[in-house]
Formats: structure tokens, sequence, C-alpha cells
């Protein structure tokens, strides 16, 4: 993972960015940039990445997507592993100018987010982004450790933290939007399983 020496402006990350556009980058909070290597994806990552989402939608509560350019508050740009958005809000969401109907970059916070942390990515990282996606509207967020197989829950109105592993029988914490679905950290990890 690279990052910036300085911080640089909304301005500047933008032309880094045209510039550099088959790069993964990151502005973070505090102005450097950070970028993500391809093959710093796992295979358990890009194999739970889909399949959780596609449990997600299959709920057909709303919207669900994989890899969103998300644009909100004071941080001008960032990837969400997964997020989901209430059907409720699919007109923040809509741009009826654009050729496909939605707007390229979400200019909103989505109602869950989840990280899915790889190998060689920093927890304290993914821990620090997760907390400012609950401190700017985002109600739930979930980081996803498959290293020690826990879900730490993020949650906007909820102090602190709450840590999940497999053997936790209590459901995960949900958006209004998905409340009655009930998963235990257990349920996300068996997606990992191929007959599943």
């Amino acid at each position: 993972m690279a990052t910036t020496t300085r911080p640089l402006t909304l301005a500047e990350f933008h032309q880094l960015l045209a510039a550099h556009p088959d790069r993964h980058l990151e502005l973070e909070t505090d102005g450097s940039v950070s970028e993500e290597e391809a093959a710093s994806v796992s295979l358990g990552h890009g194999f739970l990445q889909p399949r959780l989402a596609a449990l997600l939608d299959a709920q057909r509560r709303g919207f669900v997507f994989t890899e969103l350019n998300v644009e909100w508050g004071d941080r001008p740009e960032y990837r969400g592993d997964i997020v989901f958005y209430a059907a409720a809000r699919g007109p923040e969401l809509r741009d009826p100018t654009s050729h496909t109907g939605w707007r390229f970059h979400a200019r909103v916070p989505p109602d869950l987010e989840i990280e899915i942390r790889s190998p060689d990515q920093s927890r304290r990282r993914l821990q620090n982004k997760c907390s400012w996606y609950v401190q700017h509207g985002v109600r739930v967020a979930w980081l996803i450790d498959l290293d020690d197989r826990t879900i730490t829950a993020f949650q906007a109105d909820v102090a602190g933290v709450v840590v999940y592993d497999v053997d936790d029988e209590r459901p995960m914490p949900m958006p209004e939007a998905l409340r009655g679905l009930e998963l235990r950290c257990a349920d996300i990890f068996r997606l990992l399983e191929p007959d599943q």
C-alpha cells in the first residue's frame, strides 16, 4: 500500500485520480492518499464479497453495491467493499440525465457499510474508516476480519463497538431497512464454504 507524504486537497486528489484511472486510490480523512494493490484482495475476500452482497440483495429491501465510490462529508471519496441503501433512498442515488440512470458516485452515506479485511490490510486503518462512517451518517458498519474470524460492529446510536465471533449467538446489528434479517457471525463466515 502506497501513501502520500503530504496531505492533498480535494482538487489535487481528483487530479491524481484523473492521471491514474487504473489505480485504486482513496483520500483518507487526514488528507493522505492510500492505494490498495489489486493483489491485496485475498481469495477469501473475493469469495465472500459477492456472496454476502447477493444475500443482502436477495432481501429486496434496497440497493446493494460492491466497490462503490462514495463521496460525502469531509471525506471526499472512499470505496466500500459492500454498501446497502434502503429502497426508500433510491431517488438519492438515481440520475435521470445519466445514460445508466444512476449517479456516477453516491453522494449520501449508506445505511450499511461493510469492509472485509484482507491479510495485508491494516486493521487499525479499517477500524478508523468504520468509525468515521458511523460518525458521519452511516447507521451500521461492519469490519469483517477473515484472519481472526470476527466481525466488529460500529453503530451510529451505540457508543463503542461490539465484536462478534463465530461462536456468538447474537444477531448482527442491522439498519432499519434490514430489521428482521437475523444473521450471526457464523452465518456470514459459512458463506466462505464452497457448498453454501
